[in-house]
């Protein structure tokens, strides 16, 4: 959507302004954890794409995939927003684990 400003590690949607919004794969793959027990991310979604790829998906209000569930690429995984702790979804592309700027990896528009 032209609403969605893509910025490294975060990604701020203008109409998610204290409500609900949906969060959707950036590629397809296999969910490898789903849950909340790591500190500071909140309710977290990770999908791994290969053996390389990894995209992070944290500060969600609700996780609609559960872990060993294969995504396909634009399929819904997550509902960010209306929590008032976080409206903003952090998004990470990690690289044999670690991080890396999104821009270089996600499809142009």
């Amino acid at each position: 959507p032209n609403d969605t400003i893509w910025l490294p590690f975060h990604v701020l949607n203008n109409t998610c302004q204290h409500q609900p919004c949906n969060v959707y794969a950036s590629a397809p793959g296999k969910v490898v954890y789903s849950g909340s027990g790591l500190r500071g991310y909140g309710k977290l979604l990770i999908i791994k794409h290969d053996e390389d790829f990894l995209s992070v998906y944290a500060h969600n209000s609700q996780l609609l995939s559960s872990e060993g569930q294969f995504i396909a690429q634009g399929q819904q995984v997550a509902i960010v927003g209306g929590t008032g702790f976080s409206d903003t979804l952090h998004f990470e592309v990690r690289l044999k684990g670690k991080p890396v700027d999104p821009l270089k990896y996600l499809p142009k528009r």
